[in-house]
C-alpha cells in the first residue's frame, strides 16, 4: 500500500511524507481500516517520526493530510478548515488521528496476532517460535535500515539547504550586459565581469591593494552604469574587458597565478561601491598622471567636488611617466584642419595641476584637453618645440587624469597604503561601502 516516504523538516514543522503503490485501488473507508493504522503505526516507529503533520501522496498530488495530535478537539476549533475525517479520491482532504488512538490500535493488533486459537496445534506453537526469531533477526535488519535513513534524511537536508542557497545566489546575481568588439553581446555575472576589467584595466602583477583599489572603483562605474542605461563596451569608450581566452593569450605560463590575483582582489572586495552623498560616484580614473590629478570640469563637462586636483607625486617614479615624440608639422596641421602651412604654435596658459589650459595654433584656439584629443597625446601636460617641419611634443602622465590614478595607486600600495586609503586620496569626500 505505501510505497515509500520521505521526511522534510523546516524551521516552522517537520512533515512526513507517504507515497502510496500507484496500482492501489482506494476505497471509501480508507482511513478507517485498522490495517491502515497499524501499517502507519510501523512506518512511525521504524523511522522515528516525531512530528505532527503527515501528507498522502499519489506521485506528486497531496490526496490527503493527516494531523497526528492529543487532543482532536483542540485542533478542530484551531484549524476551520478540517471538515471530514472520511477520504475522498477525488478530492484532497484533511484528517485528524488521535496518537493515543493509534497506539491502542498497534496493541490491539498485537493481542489479535498473539491470541492462541482453539484450533492452534503444537506445529503452530513451533512455527510461532520460530517466528519470534525471525522477528529479532527483522527487528535488527529494521536498525540498520533506520540509521540508514537517517543518514539520507540527512544528506538531503544537506543537499536541500545547498540548492537553495544557490537558488539565493543566483536570485540576488547582478547580470551585465557587454556589447562587444567583436559585435557580440554577452551577459556576464557582475563579479566575474569585473574579473576581466580589472585584468583589462590594471597590470596583474600590482600590488594587492591598488588591485582591490582598481575592484571597487569598476564596480562602482559597472552599477551606475547599469543604473543609468549606460551601454558597456569592452574598450576604453567604457572599461576595457577580457574574457578568459584573451587573458590566456595574454598571460600565456601566468595565467592561473595572475588570473588568482586578480579574482582574490574581486572577491576580497565584492559588494564594495564607491558614493558621494548616498549616490554612486563618476568612477574615473586613468594611468598615470603629471603629479596631479585634474578637476573634472578642465575636461568633461560638469564639475564634481570628489573630482577635483590633488598631489599624486608618486606617478614620477614610474618609466612610463616622460613621452616624446616626434610629428610631421604638415600632419599636425591637417588633423587640425589649419589650412595656412605657416601657421605658428604657441601654448598661452596652463591651469593648477601644470596641464595646458590654451593652446594657440595660427588663429585658432584650442584647449589643452581637445588638443590632445586630437593628436592623440598620452597628456595635455605637454612642451612643444618646433624644429623646421616637425614638433616634438613631450608629454608627462598618461590619461586624461581626472580621479584615480592607477600607477599612482600602486607606487601607494608599495608604500603601504590600503585600498580605502587610495580611494579616499584620489575622491574626496566620498564614502566606501
Amino acid at each position: 500500500m505505501i510505497e515509500k516516504w520521505k521526511i522534510v523538516e523546516t524551521k516552522e514543522e517537520k512533515v512526513l511524507y507517504l507515497y502510496l503503490n500507484k496500482d492501489y485501488e482506494f476505497a471509501s473507508d480508507f482511513f478507517n481500516k485498522e490495517n491502515f493504522k497499524e501499517e502507519l503505526k510501523q512506518i512511525i516507529e521504524k523511522i522515528h517520526f516525531n512530528g505532527n503533520k503527515i501528507y498522502i501522496m499519489s506521485a506528486s498530488l497531496i490526496l490527503s493530510t493527516i494531523l497526528l495530535t492529543n487532543n482532536i478537539k483542540e485542533v478542530q476549533e484551531n484549524h476551520q478548515y478540517i471538515t471530514k475525517n472520511t477520504f475522498d479520491p477525488i478530492l484532497t482532504t484533511s484528517i485528524i488521528l488521535d496518537k493515543k488512538d493509534l497506539q491502542e490500535t498497534s496493541k490491539k493488533q498485537e493481542e489479535k496476532k498473539e491470541e492462541p486459537s482453539e484450533k492452534q496445534s503444537i506445529t503452530q506453537k513451533g512455527k510461532k517460535e520460530q517466528n519470534k526469531q525471525n522477528d529479532q533477526k527483522t527487528n535488527t535488519n529494521q536498525s540498520k535500515s533506520t540509521a540508514s535513513q537517517k543518514e539520507s534524511s540527512r544528506q538531503q537536508k544537506v543537499e536541500t539547504k545547498k540548492q537553495e542557497t544557490i537558488k539565493s545566489q543566483q536570485k540576488n546575481q547582478t547580470i551585465v550586459t557587454v556589447y562587444r568588439s567583436n559585435g557580440k553581446v554577452e551577459k556576464i555575472e557582475l563579479e566575474e565581469y569585473l574579473i576581466g576589467v580589472v585584468a583589462g584595466e590594471m597590470p596583474a602583477s600590482f600590488s594587492s591593494e591598488a588591485l582591490k583599489a582598481q575592484a571597487i572603483i569598476a564596480r562602482t562605474y559597472t552599477l551606475k552604469a547599469i543604473k543609468t542605461h549606460k551601454k558597456l563596451t569592452d574598450t576604453v569608450s567604457t572599461q576595457v574587458y577580457k574574457d578568459n581566452s584573451q587573458l590566456k593569450s595574454m598571460w600565456k605560463t601566468s595565467y592561473k597565478a595572475y588570473y588568482n590575483r586578480i579574482r582574490s582582489a574581486v572577491n576580497e572586495t565584492k559588494g564594495l561601491t564607491v558614493k558621494y552623498n548616498g549616490n554612486y560616484i563618476e568612477a574615473l580614473y586613468f594611468s598615470t598622471s603629471n603629479g596631479y590629478t585634474e578637476n573634472a570640469e578642465n575636461v568633461f563637462t560638469n564639475a564634481f567636488p570628489y573630482l577635483q586636483t590633488v598631489e599624486s607625486t608618486w606617478d614620477k617614479n614610474v618609466s612610463s611617466y616622460l613621452k616624446t615624440v616626434t610629428l610631421n608639422y604638415q600632419e599636425v596641421l591637417k588633423k587640425l584642419g589649419i589650412e595656412d602651412r605657416n601657421a605658428s604654435i604657441e601654448i598661452i596658459s596652463r591651469n593648477k595641476s601644470n596641464r595646458v589650459s590654451k593652446i594657440r595654433v595660427g588663429n585658432q584656439e584650442y584647449s589643452g584637453a581637445k588638443f590632445r584629443t586630437l593628436l592623440s597625446l598620452r597628456s595635455a601636460d605637454f612642451d612643444i618645440i618646433q624644429e623646421e617641419n616637425t614638433l616634438k611634443i613631450t608629454t608627462r602622465g598618461f590619461g586624461h587624469g581626472v580621479g584615480m590614478s592607477q600607477y599612482g595607486a600602486n607606487e601607494m600600495a608599495k608604500l603601504g597604503k590600503t585600498y580605502k586609503q587610495i580611494i579616499q586620496h584620489y575622491y574626496k569626500g566620498v564614502t566606501i561601502s
